[in-house]
């Protein structure tokens, strides 16, 4: 049998009526052609242009609305087509120029839509974040100082949320914050803002010069609202330190910080203490000298006055010492 040689008119014809078969072009040569109104304006949410988006079809044909013109523009910005794009699309369809009359617009601007997001509002995440911050201290005064203003961004549309990250573990060392955009659960994009964190508020500091050795009272100290290097080291309630004692130097006005402190201490070297003995509901005290100085709940050692024998008796109060036997 002689292989079947198709002319491109008979391809041609061929292909016609395959689009007649599945709806895309009128039903005959004669047939009324297909109305087509361009919109001014269109937006999209996907990738894609069809060409529902952009025009009105009469009569409708929901397989050739479906028609791919193009890819979408990036969320927020906007792409035009034209009538000559759109007719090309159609021929590549199937459908001829004398099959379709278009009306409406020359062309079409579309618009894919998205999260717009303006540095008020990127602030606003920002400043979100930072709240958490301002719970644990009421009285400050807590804001992040970039480097310059972020740009408007815009997204995907769907559903965002932002995750604010500091550079640093400490927010107080931090140099930057990077926002994390996700939108339906994928990040899609992330912006690094350079700057720093500021913090202020009212901190303990020596009320006048103070020296080494010193222990605190209410007189010796005060509020003072500071710009903070670090929330670990600063103390924001006098009464807290009250009975500490200096390791160094404080002038007027200089916070009073944790390396600078410590507690004095209740048993000294070479003072007397009373020793506390337990076994279960049996109790003994006995007296002894103290090898050591004692802070509260430290281990020193300590000789009992009665054997000489010395022993570890942990510091339970001022010249009281506790052991088990």
């Amino acid at each position: 049998m002689k292989p079947v040689v198709y002319t491109r008119a008979a391809l041609g014809g061929l292909l016609r009526c395959l689009l007649l078969v599945i709806g895309l072009v009128p039903a005959a040569v004669g047939a009324a052609p297909l109305q087509l109104e361009l919109r001014p304006q269109a937006q999209v949410d996907s990738d894609d242009i069809r060409l529902a988006d952009v025009a009105r079809l009469q009569p409708a044909q929901p397989e050739l609305e479906e028609l791919r013109l193009g890819r979408a523009p990036n969320a927020g910005d906007s792409r035009s087509l034209d009538r000559a794009f759109i007719g090309r699309a159609l021929l590549r369809a199937g459908l001829r120029d004398d099959q379709v009359l278009f009306s409406g617009a020359e062309q079409v601007v579309v618009q894919r839509r998205g999260n717009r997001l303006d540095p008020q509002q990127l602030g606003g995440y920002i400043d979100a974040f930072l709240q958490t911050y301002r719970e644990r201290l009421p009285q400050a005064s807590i804001r992040f100082v970039p480097l310059q203003e972020p740009e408007t961004q815009i997204l995907p549309s769907g559903r965002l949320e932002v995750e604010v990250q500091p550079s640093a573990d400490n927010l107080l060392k931090s140099r930057s914050l990077t926002l994390v955009f996700r939108v339906d659960g994928r990040t899609v994009r992330t912006l690094a803002l350079r700057g720093k964190v500021e913090v202020q508020a009212p901190v303990v500091v020596a009320s006048r010069r103070l020296a080494r050795g010193s222990l605190l009272s209410q007189d010796s100290l005060t509020l003072e609202n500071q710009t903070l290097a670090s929330f670990d080291d600063v103390f924001f309630d006098p009464r807290a330190l009250i009975g500490m004692k200096l390791t160094r130097n404080l002038n007027a006005g200089q916070p009073v910080i944790e390396r600078v402190i410590e507690r004095p201490a209740i048993v000294t070297k070479g003072g007397f203490v009373r020793i506390l003995a337990r076994r279960g509901a049996m109790q003994l005290t006995a007296t002894g000298i103290a090898s050591e100085d004692g802070h509260l709940g430290e281990t020193i050692r300590v000789r009992n006055s009665a054997s000489e024998k010395e022993i570890l008796a942990r510091v339970i109060g001022p010249d009281w010492v506790e052991v088990e036997f």
